[in-house]
């Protein structure tokens, strides 16, 4: 006799799925684990800040090869030196230290994070920063498709989600213009 054979001979049948609600409560539970511990340190403030230092030696002096050219032109706008022959890009350390800056404020997935830590009232201004890599406001969006004359100040406005500003946005603008 197997282990899957009961007493009669006869192999048990599986379980159905989610048939008396438990697994759905399961699942639920899951979700929303805590690790109890401490993270584990294993290396020291000192042997974490001379491992940057020395990332941002390499970065500086010797760079790296980009392969893509979108990207080596994305990061010469940015200010980094970039060797086209090669397609070496070296990188400032402010440059590093900036998006280092940006990257732990916004983080990969800084919207839920924001939401998650229940400081909503900062993705705005956070937009407003990291506006340098590509994050746009609504009203910024609008006022640029504004300025593209793909959309009339009209259409804008009734898109806007705060009018007031949109309003003091484009007449800023038509005033550099005059």
């Amino acid at each position: 006799m197997t282990i899957l054979e009961g007493r009669s001979g006869e192999r048990r049948g599986r379980r159905r799925a989610g048939g008396d609600g438990s697994a759905a409560r399961r699942a639920s539970t899951y979700r929303h684990l805590v690790n109890p511990f401490e993270p584990l340190r294993v290396f020291s403030d000192d042997h974490i800040e001379a491992m940057h230092r020395t990332a941002l030696r390499i970065l500086e002096e010797l760079g790296m090869r980009v392969l893509l050219p979108e990207a080596r032109r994305i990061l010469a706008a940015a200010g980094a030196t970039v060797d086209e022959e090669s397609r070496m890009v070296r990188f400032d350390r402010g440059l590093v230290e900036d998006a280092a800056f940006y990257y732990r404020q916004l983080g990969r997935d800084f919207a839920k994070t924001v939401i998650r830590d229940g400081k909503t009232h900062q993705i705005y201004s956070l937009m407003q920063v990291g506006q340098k890599f590509g994050m746009q406001t609504m009203n910024q969006a609008l006022l640029q498709a504004v300025l593209d004359k793909s959309l009339s100040p009209e259409h804008a406005m009734n898109f806007s989600t705060d009018r007031q500003e949109l309003e003091g946005m484009l007449a800023k603008v038509l005033r550099a213009a005059a």
